[in-house]
C-alpha cells in the first residue's frame, strides 16, 4: 500500500487534495492478502471495502482473469471517489463464465470503475445469459471498460442516480433461443427516474439485440444525457437477417427530459433495422392516451437504417445529418405533439418520397409543406461525396480518443488530424474498435502531420460461441481508438 500526497485525475479540471492510498487485487491472491503490491487482496475482498480502503483511494487490478461473480460495496465520498482501475500496461479481465450471475454487480456509491474488461466466455449462446455489469449504486462512473459476450452488456438501473457510463467498448452481447426466437441482449439497457444519467462516448456494436435500449414497461425513462456515442450494426448476430435499432428510447411509460447530441450511428446498407427509434407506442393510462415529454436531437450523424419518432409533446431536431440512404425519416407527433422545432438538418436520401408523416410517404417538398419543418435544411438525392472524420477526445485519459470515419469516397486510407489529442514526439497506437485486442493497425511516433488510417483489410474479433465472424464495416465506415504507448 502506497500513500500519495496528491490525487490527480488527468484530463479533468478537478484536483482532489486528499491523502490517498494505493491498494492491489490480483487473480492469484491468497486469502491472507493485505492489499499491498506484494500481498494483494482477492477481488471479492477488495470490493467488500475492507477498513484499509478510504474515500479517494485507488484499487489497482493486476493483470489476469478473475473468474466468478463479484459484488462491489465500495463507497467513497463526493469529490473523493474510490477508483478501481486496471493496472497500467496490464489486462485485467472479470469473466463470469462459471456462473449465470453478472460478473460484476455494483451496489456502492462514489466509486469509479476504470479501464478493465468484463465478459462471459461460456460458449452457450442459446439460453438466457447474465448481464455483464449491473449498476445499482448512485454516483458511480464506468470509464473506458471493455464489456463483451455477456447477456446485456451493461444494466444501468434507476437506483444508479447521477451516474455515468463513459468511453466503453460494448459488443457481442446477447443470446438467441429456439428457431422462432429473436435476438436478446443489448449493449446498454437502462431506466431512470430521478436526476440524470449520462451515457457518453461509448462504442456499441454487433449485439444480438439493440444498442442503447432505454425502455420500460413498468419503470421510468426520465432524464438522459446521451452524447458522443457510436452505435452500429446492432442485431447482426441474430438469425433474422436484419439488424435492430442502434438507439431506442421509449416504452410503456412516458419518456421525458432526453438529450441526444453529437451521436453517431451506422447500419450496413441492405440489412434493414433502424438507426434511431424515439418513442415506442402511444401511452394509455386508463381511458387517456399520452405522449412522451421533451426530447432534443441535435448535431447527430446517422447513416443507414431509418430515423423514426413517435408521440412526443415537445421535440427539437436540428443540425443533424441523416445519410440514411435506403432508409427514411418518419414522424408521428401523436397526442399533444405541438411543441416541435425541426430545422437546419442535412439529408442524403434516395427515393421520391423518403419522408413519412403520420403514415403517409412524402417528398421533401411535400414534407416541408405538410409540417412547416426544415425551411433552412438541405436535401441531396444520393450518397455524400467526401469522407467525414470525427475525433472525440477522451475526458478521463489524456492522449486517448475515438475516431469515427464515414468513408463515402471509398479511400483505402483516410487522413486523420490528431493534433488535438497527441503532442509531437509522443509514441502512440491506433486500434480497430472491431478488434480492440488484436494487433494495432498503426504504431508510431506522432509528427504533427495527419495520420493515414487504413479502411481496408481490417480484421474483426470472434464472438464467443458464434459460428463465423461479424463482417467488418470497412471500407465505408470504421471506428478506431487512439492510445498513447506506455513504456
Amino acid at each position: 500500500m502506497k500513500r500519495l500526497g496528491l490525487f490527480l485525475i488527468t484530463g479533468l479540471t478537478g484536483i482532489l487534495t486528499t491523502c490517498a492510498a494505493e491498494h492491489y487485487a490480483a487473480p492469484d491472491a491468497t486469502a491472507g492478502g493485505n492489499g499491498s503490491k506484494a500481498k494483494p487482496w482477492r477481488l471479492e475482498a477488495a470490493l467488500a471495502q475492507p477498513k484499509e480502503i478510504k474515500p479517494g483511494d485507488t484499487v489497482w487490478l493486476r493483470g489476469g482473469t478473475y473468474r466468478g461473480a463479484f459484488t462491489s460495496e465500495l463507497t467513497g465520498k463526493p469529490n473523493q471517489p474510490i477508483l478501481v482501475r486496471q493496472h497500467p500496461g496490464e489486462r485485467a479481465t472479470i469473466d463470469g463464465t462459471i456462473s449465470n450471475v453478472p460478473p460484476l454487480t455494483i451496489n456502492g456509491a462514489w466509486t469509479w470503475y476504470w479501464g478493465f474488461e468484463v465478459c462471459n466466455t461460456a460458449p452457450d449462446r442459446t439460453h438466457v445469459r447474465a448481464t455483464g455489469l449491473n449498476i445499482f449504486g448512485p454516483d458511480v462512473k464506468i470509464i473506458n471498460l471493455v464489456v463483451h459476450d455477456a447477456g446485456v452488456g451493461i444494466g444501468f438501473w434507476s437506483a444508479a442516480t447521477d451516474s455515468e457510463i463513459y468511453g466503453c467498448l460494448i459488443y457481442f452481447n446477447g443470446f438467441q433461443g429456439g428457431l422462432n426466437d429473436r435476438g436478446h441482449g443489448h449493449a446498454i439497457y437502462t431506466q431512470n427516474d430521478k436526476e440524470k444519467k449520462f451515457i457518453r462516448e461509448n462504442v456499441m456494436f454487433d449485439q444480438f439485440g439493440w444498442g442503447l435500449h432505454a425502455y420500460t414497461e413498468g419503470g421510468a425513462l426520465n432524464g438522459f444525457d446521451i452524447e458522443g456515442n457510436v452505435a452500429f450494426n446492432n442485431g447482426v448476430l441474430t438469425r433474422e437477417g436484419r439488424h435492430y435499432d442502434n438507439y431506442l428510447i421509449g416504452g410503456y411509460k412516458p419518456a421525458r427530459n432526453i438529450t441526444l447530441r453529437q451521436n453517431f450511428g451506422y447500419q450496413t446498407p441492405g440489412k434493414g433495422g433502424g438507426n434511431v427509434e424515439l418513442g415506442y407506442q402511444p401511452i394509455r393510462l386508463g381511458q387517456v392516451t399520452y405522449g412522451n415529454g421533451d426530447v432534443l436531437v441535435e448535431s447527430n450523424y446517422l447513416a443507414g437504417g431509418s430515423f423514426n419518432s413517435r408521440y412526443w409533446t415537445n421535440m427539437t431536431v436540428r443540425g443533424n445529418t441523416f445519410a440514411l440512404l435506403t432508409g427514411g425519416v418518419g414522424l408521428d407527433p401523436g397526442p399533444g405533439g405541438a411543441g416541435y422545432q425541426w430545422d437546419q438538418n442535412e439529408y442524403f436520401l434516395t427515393g421520391a418520397a423518403p419522408f413519412g408523416y403520420q403514415g403517409t410517404a412524402l417528398s421533401f417538398a411535400d414534407w416541408k409543406a405538410r409540417t412547416g419543418y426544415d425551411a433552412r435544411s438541405r436535401l441531396v438525392q444520393g450518397r455524400p461525396a467526401a469522407a467525414q472524420v470525427f475525433v472525440r477526445r477522451n475526458l478521463y485519459e489524456t492522449n486517448r480518443a475515438n475516431v469515427i470515419v464515414f468513408n463515402w469516397s471509398g479511400q483505402d486510407k483516410v487522413p486523420v488530424d490528431l493534433r488535438g489529442v497527441l503532442p509531437e514526439g509522443m509514441d502512440f497506437e491506433v486500434r480497430n474498435a472491431q478488434d480492440f485486442y488484436g494487433p494495432a493497425v498503426i504504431k508510431g511516433r506522432f509528427t504533427g502531420q495527419p495520420v493515414a488510417v487504413p479502411m481496408t483489410n481490417l480484421s474483426a474479433a470472434q464472438a464467443v460461441g458464434v459460428e463465423g465472424r461479424a463482417k467488418p464495416t470497412g471500407p465505408e465506415f470504421n471506428v478506431f481508438v487512439v492510445l498513447p504507448v506506455q513504456h
